[in-house]
């Protein structure tokens, strides 16, 4: 599995099992929609309707193996600014299939573990749009 950001011609690696990076939590989409619902007077129920305005968001965790104590910690402090807020994001997977969200804010990049040369960064994206 691979995933990238996109933006303009500057492609930013967020996870790639084949180069060491590992993808060691699958990005598991999730949707949210917005209903309208109101109370009507002397009504047996409550008025519900779909109102749309779907949202897409999905997290995923990246195993990242760096070549030294040095860089694993200077990778710590800096990676995040590395990291755009609105891009493309491209998910190719194992099998060669692809997804794209032309649009996707990433809201979070979070150190989760870092031991010696191995840091553990979780990615979350809301508001994909395909």
């Amino acid at each position: 599995m691979k995933i990238t950001a996109t933006v303009g011609s500057t492609v930013t690696t967020l996870g790639d099992d084949s180069a060491g990076n590992r993808i060691v939590e699958l990005p598991m989409p999730a949707q949210r929609r917005q209903a309208q619902v109101e109370p009507l007077a002397l009504a047996a129920a409550v008025f519900s309707a779909g109102r749309g305005n779907a949202e897409t968001s999905f997290s995923w965790s990246v195993l990242w193996v760096l070549a030294d104590l040095a860089t694993a910690c200077a990778f710590v402090w800096t990676h995040a600014a590395t990291v755009p807020v609105t891009s493309a994001l491209t998910i190719l997977d194992d099998s060669g299939g692809t997804t794209t969200y032309s649009t996707a804010q990433i809201t979070e990049v979070t150190i989760t573990e870092i031991n010696g040369v191995n840091v553990r960064v979780r990615y979350s994206v809301q508001g994909a749009t395909a």
